[in-house]
């Protein structure tokens, strides 16, 4: 379904999301010391167009926007379900969800045998860049949901897929 909405929610959004996650992973970075490895410099981009995307539609972007959602797949049963608490059920489920991706990439490098905490934390830093755009994700689609059912009727239309 597509629906106009005003953006500056969109962009508030992604600049109060991206400043913190910034400050965060410069943290990181400073504890580990990897400025220039290849996942700060993805992450950094990341949070970049984050911030960037959201001062635009914050600050400069005037006209009303479309935007499109997909009823009916596991994301907006889930905020059926849950409503308010999408959003902290959501951020739960990624920091749940998000360490087995190293655990997969350790056990694929190195079989059973060669799982060593050394080889985890190196898959986990490694992608540590996904947790950002999971949690963004989500923060993204509770949004997008919540401006959806705040629509008018009027401004929704059916899009065909087929």
């Amino acid at each position: 379904m597509a629906y106009s909405r005003n953006p500056r929610l969109t962009g508030k959004v992604g600049v109060c999301f991206g400043l913190p996650m910034l400050a965060l992973w410069i943290l990181r970075c400073y504890e580990i010391d990897s400025w220039t490895t290849l996942t700060s410099i993805i992450s950094y981009a990341s949070l970049a167009f984050i911030i960037g995307f959201g001062l635009y539609h914050w600050v400069f972007c005037r006209r009303v926007v479309t935007c499109s959602v997909t009823l009916g797949d596991f994301r907006h049963s889930m905020y059926l379900r849950f409503g308010r608490r999408y959003l902290p059920v959501g951020l739960a489920a990624v920091m749940v969800v998000y360490p087995l991706v190293p655990v997969l990439l350790t056990l694929i490098d190195n079989g059973f045998g060669g799982f060593t905490a050394a080889a985890f934390m190196h898959n986990f830093d490694a992608t540590a860049w996904m947790l950002v755009l999971m949690a963004y994700r989500v923060v993204d689609s509770y949004i997008d949901y919540t401006d959806y059912y705040r629509s008018p009727e009027s401004s929704r239309e059916k899009l065909d897929w087929y």
